[in-house]
Formats: structure tokens, sequence, C-alpha cells
């Protein structure tokens, strides 16, 4: 049985932070929970109305 790949998460988001996120002006998106250190991309996936996956993000741990 194939492993499930731990390098790339879904993140739902509202369209208008998906915005701000890939101007740049949003930097920090916060969770109840941490990304496991294995992530490596985030793909943003918009809210309603919008409802499809409109951005990736690289994940880079400093």
């Amino acid at each position: 049985m194939e492993k499930k790949s731990a390098t790339d998460v879904f993140m739902s988001i509202p369209p208008e932070d998906a915005l701000e996120i890939a101007r740049g002006r949003k930097t920090n998106v916060y969770r109840n929970y941490p990304l496991p250190a294995t992530v490596r991309c985030i793909w943003l996936y918009t809210t309603a109305p919008l409802q499809y996956i409109e951005y990736q993000a690289i994940h880079i741990r400093l």
C-alpha cells in the first residue's frame, strides 16, 4: 500500500485573504494546528463564491 504524501497540504481560505497573500500584503495565516515539518507546498483553496484551488505557496522552514 502506498503511503500518503506529507509534503503537500490544502488550506481553505476566504478569497480576499488569498488575494492578499498573493499580493504579499498578508504573510501569516493562523490555524489551531501546526503544519507537519515535512510540508513543502501549500495549495490555497478559495472558499465561496469562487470555490477552487487558486494559488500554490512554497513553504520554507527557517
